[in-house]
């Protein structure tokens, strides 16, 4: 069985919206799901005990802009990303990279990323190559 199943609970017959569990290797979402985002590993307008009240289950959060501000030792300085955020009572979190361009190349066996900003207006490292 994969760490990643998603479970029908219910499908509403005029619609064919699904209700259901998506299981990770860290916890169980129950769907629909709220999730809000945290570009910066923060979510602007609530605190991580409101988060808590609220009931969400997970987290958006931006790797590109984790890795440019705190930077990647920070977190894990922190005791990795959720102690980072403050969520300790969130077990999943997700991460996305929509933000950038990611291209792959090859050379002699390394493997070298380029990480490079589309959006110039909000970032100042526009046209810097970031090899990890």
């Amino acid at each position: 069985m994969s760490e990643f199943s998603f479970k029908e609970i219910h499908v509403c017959k005029q619609t064919g919206a699904r209700v259901g569990e998506f299981t990770t290797p860290h916890g169980v979402i129950k769907t629909p799901v709220f999730m809000p985002v945290g570009t910066q590993a923060t979510v602007k307008t609530l605190a991580p005990y409101e988060l808590e009240e609220l009931g969400a289950q997970i987290i958006l959060s931006n790797t590109y802009h984790l890795y440019m501000r705190p930077g990647e030792n920070t977190v894990r300085n922190a005791g990795g990303l959720h102690k980072f955020m403050g969520v300790t009572f969130m077990k999943v979190s997700c991460t996305d990279t929509s933000y950038i361009r990611t291209c792959f190349h090859g050379y002699i066996g390394n493997l070298r990323v380029y990480l490079q900003s589309l959006h110039p207006k909000y970032h100042t490292d526009t046209g810097i190559l970031h090899f990890l």
